[in-house]
């Protein structure tokens, strides 16, 4: 007997009556329900049967496509580590071209910056010696004008000394 008959009302009353009247009842019940509880209970099998080959297929599909997910996610992070990789690659690599072209730049400042000094120093040198030289020239000149100068004086001192000297000897000669 399985599970099913045991929970019947029919199969307690059954079982409340004597052996003989439920062992009759059985072979009634069996004679009027038998074939089509049988083809009920094969039936259900086979369901329980498809209904296990169904899940088991399904768990199946599941693992597939989950096993499947999971190669295509782990394609895609790798392609986008690569990616970043190479990303970060370029970008490292501009930033080297950068730093090196401001380097250079700033060696070609630092240069250029000592070039105008040394320019710098060379036409403060130059203009110092030319300053000089003008300084020299100027008193040169400034002394030789000085010269002529003190020449010009005498000749005019002389000059007025010799009017002085003529017109003191024109007063002492005065007509008697």
């Amino acid at each position: 007997m399985d599970s099913r008959e045991e929970r019947s009302p029919a199969t307690l009353g059954a079982a409340a009556g004597t052996g003989a009247t439920g062992e009759s009842l059985e072979q009634v019940r069996d004679l009027l329900f038998g074939t089509e509880m049988r083809a009920l209970d094969r039936r259900v099998q086979r369901i329980e049967e498809r209904l296990g080959r169904e899940i088991t297929a399904l768990r199946s599909d599941l693992k597939q496509r989950l096993d499947s997910m999971q190669r295509e996610l782990a394609s895609e992070v790798e392609v986008l580590s690569s990616g970043l990789t190479e990303m970060k690659s370029d970008r490292d690599s501009r930033v080297e071209e950068a730093m090196a072209r401001v380097q250079e730049s700033a060696e070609a400042v630092e240069t250029r910056l000592e070039d105008l000094r040394v320019e710098a120093s060379a036409a403060h040198e130059e203009l110092r010696l030319s300053s000089l030289e003008d300084g020299r020239d100027i008193r040169s000149e400034m002394s030789e004008a000085r010269t002529e100068d003190q020449k010009r004086l005498a000749r005019v001192f002389a000059h007025l000394a010799r009017f002085m000297d003529q017109g003191a000897t024109q007063t002492t000669k005065k007509p008697e």
